[in-house]
């Protein structure tokens, strides 16, 4: 049976997923930061200083960055993801 590969074609070595997890973890918790940042700026400020959109923006930012890492990393074969069941 011949090794697995990659959608680029390269083969897939078994990696120490380790760094990817930690990576997407801390993209997570700075994503969940910006979203109650806004959401204490929404609630406790009554002038409009613009820092719950600016908290909102770097939110997209962060969930738009950990799409593409995420697409990356599935192409150039450093993970791959798997159905539910397989």
């Amino acid at each position: 049976m011949p090794p697995p590969v990659a959608d680029n074609g390269w083969p897939i070595e078994p990696p120490d997923a380790t760094v990817e997890k930690l990576l997407v973890i801390v993209f997570l918790a700075l994503i969940f930061w910006n979203l109650f940042a806004a959401l204490y700026h929404m609630v406790s400020k009554h002038e409009s200083d613009g820092r719950m959109v600016r908290a909102l923006s770097w939110r997209i930012g962060l969930s738009i960055g950990l799409l593409v890492l995420l697409s990356a990393g599935h192409w150039l074969g450093f993970w791959t993801f798997r159905a539910i069941g397989n």
